[in-house]
């Protein structure tokens, strides 16, 4: 009897893992196409290469999902989410300003802020 309940919990676990997996997955994938969508956009806004344009989707796509998993994060487990948001930032504005110049990142910050409205 015991082991019936035990193989019958391991399947509810698995199949919730596996719930789960899809649903990160998915909001991955729509992440994905939100940040492809932004960084064209932006692109035909300021004339920028295909390379930049690759790697500045890359960047929003890399921005959204860490944004998203710390805001999913529950605060009561987790410590120092205020320190990981500003790193998430940071971290964005890093790599912004390595693929664009310091004049047109101001350019870009109005045009993305315009785009999440």
């Amino acid at each position: 009897m015991k082991s019936i309940f035990k193989l019958a919990l391991t399947l509810v676990a698995v199949f919730t893992l596996s719930i789960t997996a899809q649903a990160q997955d998915i909001n991955k994938q729509a992440l994905q196409k939100e940040a492809t969508v932004q960084a064209e956009k932006i692109s035909q806004k300021m004339d920028l290469t295909d390379v930049q344009t690759e790697e500045l989707q890359r960047s929003i796509a890399k921005f959204h999902t860490g944004k998203a998993k710390v805001e999913n994060s529950d605060p009561n487990t987790v410590k120092g989410l205020k320190n990981q948001k500003k790193r998430v930032y940071g971290d964005f504005k890093k790599e912004i300003k390595a693929i664009l110049t310091p004049e047109r990142y101001a350019d870009f910050m109005l045009f993305y802020k315009e785009l999440n409205q």
